[in-house]
């Protein structure tokens, strides 16, 4: 008893003592000479480092403070860091968000959250609830993500995780798209490449489960570095110039469908490696729009990613059929048909063949690879053939007829049933006056009823259906070839038929214009 009465008088003397020495402190109340007390004696056992007895001189210290204690912050920023030196993780974060002063709430908050990233205490930084410190709290993620070389930390899948615990969708997706846009900026090579794929990816089913409307993540546009405007600051300073405008910071707003474009051209990327090994440093550093990624593709005979690629960009398909076209007359061309033989082209080709879908219902052993390219030609024509539209047929053709190759019979066929007129005037461009003949004297056919389903016709000449037209321009620049050439018996014979069947056309057409007033006037007669 008689020691306890002794340290009591003893810390009594110290607090005398200690309130003597601090009046200039400020301290006024008994309570205001105690904290003051308390904080000397922590800053011996932080000379000494114990910080048990720091965590608990601190604790009693702030019990007897009164509320607007000045001391009051950093009493709390003790407990703090001394919790989170030994560990105290949740008795840390308590001292967190008692702090009275935000200033300090924020270092603290910023050093705790910094403190279990390096620790890797993952699961005890997702556990606390943060309330009105959230905000904060990924403020300092996002900041320390942003802040570190790319492959050191995974600071950027911490925070991804963080968003997806949270329920917080759309800034999940926002951080993965970010640190695939950095990746694609900051890093180089074929692991690289990799990553940022699976970030686009990440991001993309992660913003498939939001809803439409919010399924949008923010891409900052590239502006001048910091330290470039800085060293302009400092150029214009006391140069009697205008005033230097800040840069605003601009972004953009990408949907899902802007984030699959760039996941495209990603993909296409890696697809390359895989063929053109060796083309790692040209493809992997250079950014490439839409139209290079395409004809890189056809190049090494990617045919079906590169329509895709040309749909989501809304790119023509017409490079990609020239190549396919091209392809397809070297094979043809080469020594070899069959496959035992196949030469280096020939047995090249399967190689990229089997990259494409052919749609081919034969074994591929029983065709060469000039037939199955052909045949994958032929599925492109048929899949992305829109209505009334022949521009794809007229690539092919063109292309053929421009190496004097013979336009193949389903190629024939099907141009006929898009664009008849169109496939007569390639022929008259090219001097083929003879299909041109053959084809002419088959049109006039199919206008008089005669095969017109191989014209894509749905209607004949009839008095009764709607009106049908023939190529007049074409058929007169034909005539006018075949007359020129009428020494030779065979253009002379084409050119007497043509005529015949030209003849017998219009007489049908005046009996059928007959038909059609009689049978008008007929109608009207009943109407009165």
């Amino acid at each position: 008893m008689e020691a306890g009465d002794h340290a009591d008088e003893a810390e009594s003397f110290l607090c005398k003592l200690l309130a003597m020495n601090e009046e200039s402190e400020g301290a006024t109340s008994v309570e205001a000479h105690t904290v003051l007390y308390y904080l000397k004696v922590i800053r011996l056992f932080e000379h000494f480092e114990l910080p048990d007895l720091i965590i608990t001189m601190a604790t009693v210290a702030i019990s007897v403070a009164e509320d607007d204690d000045p001391n009051l912050a950093m009493l709390w920023s003790l407990v703090f860091k001394y919790h989170l030196e030994l560990a105290h993780y949740s008795e840390a974060y308590d001292a967190v968000s008692c702090n009275p002063d935000p200033a300090r709430r924020r270092d603290c908050l910023r050093q705790f959250v910094v403190v279990l990233l390096d620790r890797r205490q993952l699961s005890q930084l997702v556990s606390f609830t943060y309330s009105r410190l959230e905000d904060d709290v990924v403020a300092v993620m996002e900041s320390r993500a942003r802040s570190v070389e790319l492959g050191t930390h995974d600071y950027y899948e911490i925070l991804y995780a963080y968003h997806v615990a949270r329920g917080n969708r759309r800034k999940a997706g926002g951080t993965m798209y970010e640190y695939g846009a950095r990746l694609g900026q900051e890093a180089r090579g074929l692991k690289a490449l990799q990553q940022q794929a699976r970030c686009y990816l990440a991001a993309l089913n992660v913003l498939r489960l939001v809803s439409p409307q919010y399924a949008w993540v923010v891409k900052s546009l590239p502006t001048a570095a910091a330290k470039d405007v800085e060293m302009l600051d400092g150029d214009m300073e006391g140069s009697g110039g205008p005033p230097v405008k800040p840069l605003e910071k601009k972004v953009e707003v990408l949907d899902l469908k802007d984030i699959e474009k760039e996941y495209l051209l990603l993909h296409a990327k890696l697809k390359l490696l895989q063929k053109e090994a060796d083309a790692i440093t040209h493809i992997s550093g250079k950014p490439m729009s839409a139209a290079e990624t395409i004809t890189l593709l056809c190049n090494v005979g990617l045919f079906d990613l590169a329509i895709q690629i040309s749909k989501a960009f809304g790119l023509p398909l017409t490079p990609i059929f020239e190549t396919l076209t091209s392809w397809c007359m070297r094979l043809s061309q080469s020594s070899s048909y069959s496959i035992a033989q196949d030469d280096a082209l020939t047995a090249a080709a399967w190689d990229w063949l089997d990259s494409n879908e052919t749609g081919s219902q034969q074994s591929a052993k029983e065709l060469t690879s000039a037939e199955q390219a052909w045949r994958l030609l032929q599925r492109y024509l048929a899949t992305y053939r829109e209505a009334a539209d022949s521009r794809y047929h007229r690539c092919v053709a063109t292309r053929l007829l421009a190496l004097g190759l013979t336009l193949p019979t389903w190629l024939v066929g099907a141009y006929k049933v898009v664009n008849a007129p169109e496939l007569l005037r390639l022929y008259i461009d090219f001097d083929l006056l003879l299909p041109a003949a053959y084809l002419a004297m088959e049109y006039i056919d199919a206008v008089l009823g005669s095969g017109k389903e191989h014209f894509g016709l749905k209607v004949a000449l009839h008095a009764t259906t709607p009106a049908v037209w023939l190529p007049y321009t074409e058929l007169d620049k034909l005539l006018v070839l075949l007359k020129a050439v009428q020494m030779e018996p065979t253009y002379a014979k084409l050119y007497q038929d043509i005529h015949a069947k030209l003849n017998g056309y219009f007489e049908t057409l005046q009996r059928v214009s007959i038909d059609m007033i009689r049978t008008k006037l007929q109608v009207a007669n009943t109407n009165i």
